[in-house]
């Protein structure tokens, strides 16, 4: 504004001055010449018109920028300034009008946002509080309100310690940045969530909750059912057997003592069977409850795939199946449990060998970059419509399997910090279940 003003005054100083000074010298050196001195006079009248129209027409732009300040922070976005005769100054008037527009339209679209998002937050079944920039509370929607038992308290608490309620504390103690979940005594189960966002260049935190309870009810529910029908098919039919075999030896003893020992001969070892397999389903079902923590050692997953595949050579063989080795020249090392790894390689060869139909082909590949290793088979594949269920607990696409031996290789792998996929290549047809070792467990 100080430039403004300054430039004014200088230019109608010079005019004046100038003006001032040309009628003084026409009246010194023309005042006895009358037609002269008025002519002279009259031009000068119209020189400092025409100062003036050129004034006006320099400051124009002047007065445009003034009134358009005038009307941004008055956040009046709705002004705009008509067309002039001046080319020049239609060129500015342009400019300001196309940026009116497009502030008033990022205003208004910024508006609607900013009052979908409160509605949203206002009205979903979730809790949210959101802190000001001196951690404050800022904002704390209703079902939040209800969830904290104070859903009729004016002011809002300005943090969470002024609230007496175990879900308070709980969110008073979460770190930014994580989640967890949190059981109360009333068996309600709770998703905590504390995060950070940048606003105007700050950064805020927020919490969410959200309520669980019924989501993890019935997902336990699905895996409660899925395990009682597992262990009442696999209970059923070891007992069911038995029982039909003891009651033909009974029978057998009692109507025909000379068949009951050759009876007994037969049946016994196969009721003796039965029971063994009820008794490793059960082992096999509590090593995926108390599976132990890793004990890391440098392990060579070249020695492991050969010796594993010296186990697997005979069944291969019998049931028509070629197994071949693809390994690297130098020993490929990992920090891991060779127990429980080797248990991975034994359930996912046995998972291959049982999807080929009395022959076909598995190859064990191990690889350098990536660290990991690679079993793989040409059988049928999986389905896809249960391609993502093939590691959910209890899950098995046999009609007699259990959904153990997958569920094991997935929590033996995430102690040990590694990446897996089982997947059907649609390319070749091959079924590949690989695993790759990121360090750090």
């Amino acid at each position: 504004m100080k430039l403004q003003l300054s430039t004014r005054f200088w230019y109608v100083a010079y005019l004046l001055l100038l003006h001032a000074a040309l009628a003084g010298m026409a009246y010194y050196l023309l005042r006895d010449q009358l037609y002269w001195f008025v002519g002279v006079e009259a031009l000068l009248l119209v020189s400092a018109f025409m100062g003036y129209r050129f004034y006006n027409s320099f400051m124009q732009p002047t007065r445009l920028i003034e009134q358009g300040e005038g009307a941004m922070l008055d956040r009046d976005f709705a002004t705009k300034f008509l067309p002039t005769p001046s080319p020049e100054v239609n060129r500015l008037v342009g400019l300001y009008n196309a940026m009116m527009d497009n502030l008033r339209i990022e205003r208004t679209g910024k508006q609607a946002q900013q009052y979908f998002l409160q509605q949203l937050i206002e009205t979903a079944p979730i809790g949210v509080i959101i802190y000001d920039y001196d951690g404050h509370i800022a904002t704390m929607n209703p079902w939040m309100r209800n969830l904290l038992d104070i859903a009729g308290a004016t002011p809002l608490p300005h943090t969470l310690a002024e609230v007496a309620h175990p879900l308070a504390d709980a969110l008073g103690q979460l770190p930014a940045d994580t989640a967890t979940i949190l059981q109360l005594g009333n068996n309600r189960r709770y998703r905590l969530e504390h995060g950070t966002f940048i606003d105007r260049g700050f950064q805020r935190r927020f919490l969410l909750v959200q309520d669980m309870t019924r989501h993890l009810l019935e997902a336990e529910k699905e895996a409660y059912g899925k395990v009682i029908r597992m262990m009442a098919h696999e209970v059923n039919n070891s007992t069911g057997a038995t029982r039909s075999l003891l009651t033909s030896l009974t029978d057998a003893l009692h109507e025909a003592p000379d068949a009951f020992p050759p009876l007994a001969a037969t049946y016994l070892p196969v009721v003796i069977e039965r029971g063994e397999r009820m008794n490793e389903f059960m082992r096999q079902f509590a090593s995926v409850i108390r599976l132990p923590v890793p004990r890391l050692a440098a392990l060579d997953l070249c020695d492991m795939a050969r010796r594993v595949a010296t186990l697997f050579e005979v069944r291969c063989r019998d049931a028509g199946v070629t197994l071949t080795l693809r390994l690297p020249d130098a020993p490929t090392v990992v920090d891991a449990d060779a127990v429980q790894i080797e248990q991975v390689f034994i359930n996912a060869l046995t998972n291959a060998l049982e999807s080929l139909d009395g022959q076909g082909r598995i190859e064990i590949a191990v690889s350098e970059k990536p660290r990991g290793f690679s079993i793989s088979d040409d059988g049928p594949g999986i389905p896809p419509e249960v391609a993502h269920l093939v590691f959910s607990p209890f899950f098995s696409t046999k009609t007699d399997g259990q959904g153990i031996g997958l569920t094991l290789i997935r929590d033996i792998l995430a102690q040990h910090n590694a990446q897996y996929t089982l997947v059907t290549e649609p390319e070749t047809g091959w079924t590949r279940f690989g695993v790759v070792f990121l360090g750090g467990v």
